[in-house]
């Protein structure tokens, strides 16, 4: 019915330039029929809900058992009351434009309004409202939606508006304008001219010809307003998104969840109808999906394993944060930590299960940042680390860029994990070379790994990537979705154990932003591994110095790397410390790629390269402890010089410091810290935030940036953690 209701062109036309039909009615979108006040204005549908459904049957002793002819609404309590309180007296509106037909006392108790109204095929259709006190309108009034045309009636604990829809009249009992409330007992709502109201009123939505996405400051599908900052502008065309569908998470939320086109991505989000200004001006408000879920796959714990989470709180208020370690074996971990604004908080995962994944939620899920520190101890006591954030947009098909098998004694142990509640998800990996795995399946929120360690398909020396495609076991057809964490390691018997890690569950671009990438930097060496949704086309990437200057350009790489290094020291006029900007040419427009940081004695490091760079990006782990050298990497995407503020919290969300430059056009920002007073980055600090008004940014933080040939080995990078402008 919405997809049909969608492309009625002639019908959002009119909409559009507000053109009225001959009768003097107006083609236009339905609303409810009560709403309240959010910031001085009346939203139609907030805060209501249905207390009694359309067609509603009650058996015999109910009203003979004849079917509820419309829906029964109530406004929602604020204060704890009942809601027939709370709707005592209320106002009422006229859902459309249109023409008063009954204005008269019918009802038991109160009275009762009719309008009728045209469709956009300039078909007539009534909607009743009854239970009303003294009706504030007369029969031939026209009246404009929005109209206040009565209040309601008080009926104690059951006082309710009665709503009707109607797209024609037989009244097998008086034959008027209005109708009994019940319909026949033999006949249903509809073979009787009574339609389902909430069913029409998301038919008869309006597809605007000009529609934005819009983000507020908070909790938005809850209580919309417009105060709030651009999103996204959705698509010119009466046809605005598909898929549009009632969400019916919340059967108080009068919501449409749609998918809509967005570049060469389908997203998801909100949409509402709204009023801006006066009732009337119509405006859809809504929000992308957000994750209220945060899942970090890879959690190992053991006498030589250690992995902690590092928590930081992105909205202006407290946050309670739960953390929930799934274990194999079925047993789970809880912990918690209350974080105030800006605040954070470190959880130590303890234990001797070595495959887990952690789930963070929180009062406000969907403001948190996420990342995994994860430290392996051998008998020498060195140390060696990984980080990487943790993932909230799981996907069903995913590629990992970087896969190594005894190659320089490199191997890949990859972590899968169901974050379903109920299903079983089937994954069928590929290797890049046609080698095909056993099909894994992963129970509800179950954990598995790859480990290319057993991997005899693949030969010694080879890199590659590696596909994973998953689906609901018992409905094939269907994708599932899971979150993947890939953890590169050495297991060649050297006293060092090096690591490299990223999760690779993220959307994919044709640009791949890439900040802090080492060239021959104290013997540090990167490379970049990339992958391709279509498996052809080229890609180029182009390396600049700090102050953007191009230094030099790889022709495009064909076929597709499984890692290509950064210029050669002999030849490269670059520096050694570089940003990137990767471009798929030849149709390649979904990208995969990661950064390996690679230091002498086969030590490591890796990210995911950047693919929607922000306004704000935010770090929540900040090195704790002396003798380690933070860093954080900041490059400007953006041709244009920009203005960039780092702000500097401690865990308990207090200020300690900022900092700002302008920066470059395409260039990069390196902060350093090295445990003194002086430092750029406090010692004291345990999390931050970076912005610029301009946008375009794309972070990478360095842990353990030593210059110090003993720490050299302790390579530690994650991106930080971007929201959409």
């Amino acid at each position: 019915m919405l997809s049909r209701r969608l492309i009625r062109l002639g019908w959002a036309l009119c909409v559009a330039l507000g053109l009225t039909l001959s009768s003097g009615i107006s083609a236009q979108s339905i609303d409810w029929p009560i709403g309240d006040i959010y910031e001085g204005e009346v939203v139609p549908g907030y805060r209501t809900t249905v207390q009694q459904n359309y067609a509603n049957r009650g058996g015999p002793k109910w009203f003979g058992n004849r079917p509820h002819a419309g829906i029964d609404l109530q406004y929602l309590s604020t204060t704890g009351g009942s809601n027939g309180a709370a709707t005592a007296n209320r106002p009422v509106y006229a859902v459309a434009d249109g023409i008063v037909r009954a204005s008269t006392c019918c009802y038991t108790p109160g009275h009762v309004v009719v309008i009728e109204h045209q469709d956009a095929n300039g078909h007539a259709y009534t909607t009743q409202y009854g239970h009303l006190n003294t009706p504030l309108v007369l029969v031939g009034d026209t009246v404009h939606r929005g109209t206040m045309i009565g209040t309601i009636y008080n009926q104690g604990a059951n006082t309710h508006l009665h709503y009707e829809v109607r797209d024609f009249l037989l009244d097998p009992i008086n034959n008027t304008w209005w109708g009994p409330g019940y319909g026949s007992v033999n006949l249903e709502p509809w073979q009787q001219g009574w339609l389902d109201p909430v069913a029409y009123h998301f038919e008869e939505a309006a597809a605007f010809p000009r529609t934005v996405m819009l983000r507020a400051a908070r909790n938005v599908r809850s209580a919309p307003h417009v105060g709030a900052a651009l999103l996204h502008t959705m698509p010119a065309g009466p046809v605005i998104a598909d898929g549009i569908t009632r969400d019916s998470s919340d059967p108080q939320d009068w919501w449409y969840k749609v998918r809509y086109p967005y570049g060469d991505e389908m997203r998801e989000g909100y949409m509402s109808v709204f009023v801006k200004g006066s009732w009337g001006a119509d405006l859809f408000l809504g929000e992308e999906v957000r994750w209220d879920k945060h899942y970090v796959p890879g959690i190992l714990n053991s006498s030589t394993w250690d992995t902690n989470l590092y928590i930081r709180n992105l909205r202006s208020g407290s946050n309670s944060v739960h953390v929930d370690v799934n274990r194999n074996n079925g047993s789970s971990a809880d912990q918690t930590c209350n974080l105030t604004n800006n605040g954070s908080c470190r959880v130590s995962l303890s234990g001797t299960i070595t495959i887990k994944t952690a789930v963070v939620t929180a009062d406000h899920g969907d403001d948190l940042a996420v990342v995994a520190r994860l430290e392996r101890k051998n008998s020498s006591g060195s140390y060696a680390y990984a980080s990487w954030e943790g993932i909230d947009r799981p996907r069903a098909l995913q590629r990992v860029p970087l896969v190594h098998y005894d190659n320089y004694g490199f191997y890949n142990r990859i972590f899968m994990h169901n974050p379903a509640s109920h299903g079983t998800v089937r994954v069928e990996p590929t290797y890049s070379n046609g080698c095909q795995v056993a099909a894994i399946d992963l129970a509800p929120g179950q954990t598995k790994e790859i480990n290319t360690y057993y991997a005899t398909c693949l030969s010694n020396g080879w890199v590659g990537t590696l596909e994973l495609e998953s689906f609901y076991k018992n409905s094939p057809s269907v994708p599932a979705p899971i979150a993947v964490m890939s953890l590169q390691e050495d297991r060649e018997g050297s006293h060092r154990v090096s690591m490299a890690a990223t999760a690779v569950s993220w959307p994919v671009s044709d640009r791949l932003y890439m900040p802090l990438i080492h060239h021959d930097n104290y013997g540090i060496i990167g490379g970049i591994a990339a992958d391709e949704l279509q498996r052809d086309g080229y890609l180029s990437v182009s390396y600049r110095e700090d102050d953007g200057l191009l230094c030099d350009v790889d022709p495009p790489y064909s076929p597709w790397p499984g890692i290509g290094p950064t210029p050669a020291s002999s030849s490269s006029p670059c520096a050694t410390v570089l940003a990137g900007i990767g471009k798929g040419m030849s149709g390649a427009d979904r990208l995969h790629a990661q950064i390996s940081q690679i230091a002498p004695n086969q030590n490591s490091s890796a990210f995911p390269a950047e693919v929607h760079p922000s306004k704000t990006i935010h770090i929540p782990f900040l090195e704790e402890g002396s003798g380690r050298f933070k860093g954080i990497q900041i490059f400007n995407t953006k041709p244009n010089n920009a203005t960039v503020t780092v702000r500097f919290y401690g865990h308990g969300g207090n200020l300690i410091a900022t900092r700002s430059t302008a920066v470059t056009g395409y260039g990069s920002w390196t902060l350093q810290g090295n445990d003194s007073p002086s430092s750029i980055i406090p010692p004291s600090a345990r999390n931050a935030e970076v912005y610029s008004i301009s946008g375009g940014l794309a972070v990478v933080v360095n842990n353990i940036m030593s210059t110090n040939s003993s720490l050299r080995d302790q390579l530690m990078d994650y991106t930080g953690a971007a929201r959409s402008d």
